[in-house]
């Protein structure tokens, strides 16, 4: 949404890159899962973080993380 309304495309906006750190969450989930013979965790143990951190760095190094985090609206 947030792309959506300050007008970034796929690469300058937040999407792909969420979509991305989502992933690799996932990714870390489930060798986490494999390394501990099936004893399952929370995914969302990994996954946020992940997604969280990306959020977080993207927003410092573009400028956009006092808007982002305060108002959330361009």
């Amino acid at each position: 949404m947030y792309d959506w309304l300050a007008k970034k495309n796929i690469q300058t906006g937040y999407f792909l890159w969420a979509m991305f750190a989502y992933r690799l969450g996932l990714l870390i989930t489930y060798v986490a899962l494999n390394l501990m013979d099936g004893h399952g965790q929370p995914a969302l143990l990994y996954i946020v973080p992940f997604t969280l951190g990306t959020f977080l760095t993207l927003g410092r190094k573009r400028g956009d993380l006092k808007n982002l985090w305060t108002r959330g609206v361009p």
